[in-house]
């Protein structure tokens, strides 16, 4: 660390530098970096104790898995050790199995405690091959880093090896000696008996098989089926004559395939043609196909290339804030901050909701298979997510994935955007128990943009309606109502219910608590008792040694004495919720 950052951290704390570093090393995944740095995986060969040889393409490592866990067991119970690894990056989870065919001779072992721990949770093992060679194991609950391997005690013999002695030492001091037990067997061993129990392993599903696999090349093609859609904002587009109109809205009543597309883009010309000559098919799958340009290109190239090839859809200019909605969109579903390739295209569900992303070129067949997977049970289109059945750890919420979208319209500003797709589908969003707190978070960026005021104070209310216990909300927007420079927007009375209640519910007030409660005092004319509050806070932020509270109290003491009440910025005593 350079000096500079070795201060910053000291001024921060440990826990606000360490959440800063999080964020940075998350920024960094987000942008396409990788913790490995595109390390491939590695696999070493034990050459006899002596040293180690790398052998992790001849075995199938050597892949570009960000891979993180590794786990060893022999799954199929061949008497071979195989390999699950689990990865940052796709696959998240990938089954190496091994195949090697001139295996050895080898032995298993299952320990059960009965004065130990049941499951022998540090019982050391000596396996006394007959080659003179000990082989040391030990039953441990974790294993590198966030990994699990099997408890079976697994040792390989070699070709000819056998077992002279088997000895173990039990966590409760205990040690048994087990002699000459036959080998490529598997064995339950029970603390204190004095023999040897044969125990097959449990049978295990077999994973599908497949070759040695490459390694994929890295290419802006893909699909991404929605396990939840989300909902859009209406996206603002222009025709030739230079009439504006929304793309989409909650009241449409058709699905749609918006494809954005640029003339100078050569698969884009593939991606239309194709859509062109499948004009019947589209239609009867009830499918409207709109091409989408960029308006700032002028679109005089992209119309004569349509009209070239008679292309039979809707054409339009995409604005520039539609650009960067279905761009924003796409980086939060897949928390990567790639720009959007072109082509692109987008299935929309009829009222305008997001059903799937296709980047790159996409072949038709796929795009009419999600069009009639578009109508079944949320159940059905949850299962085409998933690349495989299983068994779901706790219900889904669908409220919590229509939140995506309004959530990165307000991280990049888009804060017109965000309140009216809030307000036109605020059933959708009712539900998630997130859904004040993002009310919250647009009511605090709508104070400090003009004209925004009152929109801002409007959904402060709303959010305390759905939760009336969020005392961070409550302070916000007494502050606002007591403080803020239009007249016309403040209201004591209320400001003053408010700042009292968020105290009342917080069993450790903070200084800016105080300092709001004062504020709404003084607006409603009691400055004495705004005096005896501030004073209170002053004293709190002095303990804390929070100079921040303490310089901004010390003005409100000042203003109060002269009975004046505060006009200060609507956010400037915000708290976080």
């Amino acid at each position: 660390m350079t000096p500079e950052e070795i201060d910053r951290t000291a001024r921060e704390g440990p826990r606000s530098a360490y959440l800063r570093r999080t964020r940075e090393i998350n920024d960094l995944i987000r942008s396409g970096g990788t913790l490995s740095g595109y390390e491939r995986n590695c696999a070493f060969l034990n050459l006899g104790g002596d040293a180690f040889a790398t052998v992790s393409a001849l075995a199938g490592f050597d892949h570009l898995d960000d891979a993180r866990p590794v786990a060893l067991m022999d799954w199929d119970a061949d008497g071979a050790v195989d390999v699950w690894t689990a990865s940052r990056t796709s696959p998240r989870v990938r089954f190496l199995h091994n195949r090697i065919s001139a295996q050895g001779n080898w032995i298993r072992l299952l320990l059960r405690g009965a004065a130990s721990n049941r499951d022998a949770v540090g019982a050391r093992v000596e396996i006394a091959g007959n080659d003179g060679l000990t082989r040391v194991r030990s039953v441990r609950a974790g294993e590198g880093f966030l990994a699990q391997s099997t408890r079976w005690i697994h040792a390989g013999l070699g070709r000819e090896g056998s077992v002279a002695r088997i000895r173990i030492r039990w966590p409760s001091g205990l040690i048994q000696e087990f002699r000459e037990p036959a080998i490529n067997r598997s064995y339950l061993i029970t603390e204190g008996s004095s023999s040897l129990t044969p125990q097959p392993p449990p049978q295990q599903p077999s994973p599908e098989a497949s070759d040695i696999p490459t390694a994929v090349p890295q290419t802006s093609r893909g699909r991404l089926w929605l396990s939840h859609r989300v909902p859009l904002p209406a996206l603002p587009v222009s025709d030739g004559a230079g009439n504006t109109e929304p793309l989409n809205s909650p009241e449409g009543g058709r699905a749609q395939l918006l494809v954005l597309w640029a003339e100078w883009c050569v698969p884009c010309h593939a991606e239309l043609q194709g859509l062109a000559a499948a004009r019947d098919q589209l239609a009867q799958e009830g499918l409207e196909v709109v091409a989408l340009h960029d308006s700032r290109t002028g679109g005089d190239r992209e119309t004569a290339f349509l009209a070239g090839i008679s292309f039979p859809h809707r054409s339009a200019a995409a604005a520039i804030v539609t650009t960067e909605i279905l761009d924003q969109t796409v980086r939060n579903l897949l928390g990567m901050e790639n720009p959007l390739p072109v082509p692109s295209s987008f299935l929309i569900a009829p009222g305008g909701w997001l059903a799937a992303v296709y980047l790159g070129e996409t072949p038709l067949e796929r795009i009419l298979a999600d069009r009639r997977r578009i109508d079944a049970e949320p159940s059905a289109r949850l299962a085409a997510a998933t690349p495989f059945p299983g068994i779901w750890l706790r219900p889904d919420n669908p409220s919590f994935h229509a939140l995506y979208v309004p959530v990165t319209l307000l991280r990049h500003g888009l804060l017109d955007e965000a309140a009216s797709l809030l307000r036109a589908r605020e059933p959708s969003f009712v539900s998630s128990p997130n859904y004040p707190l993002v009310l919250g978070g647009l009511a605090e960026r709508l104070l400090l943009k003009a004209g925004r005021a009152g929109d801002g104070i409007a959904f402060y209310r709303r959010s305390l309606e759905l939760d009336p216990s969020n005392r961070a909300i409550m302070n916000n927007l007494a502050w606002s109502l007591s403080t803020h420079p239009d007249a016309g927007l403040r209201n004591g009375v209320e400001a003053l219910r408010w700042a009292r209640r968020a105290i009342a519910v917080h069993p450790d007030p903070s200084p800016g608590a105080y300092d709001t409660l004062a504020a709404a005092l003084a607006e409603t004319g009691a400055f004495a008792d705004a005096l005896h509050t501030a004073q209170t806070g002053l004293r709190l932020a002095q303990d804390r040694r929070d100079q921040t509270a303490v310089a901004r109290l010390r003005h409100a003491l000042e203003l109060y004495r002269e009975k004046k009440p505060q006009r200060s910025d609507p956010t400037a005593n915000s708290l976080s919720p």
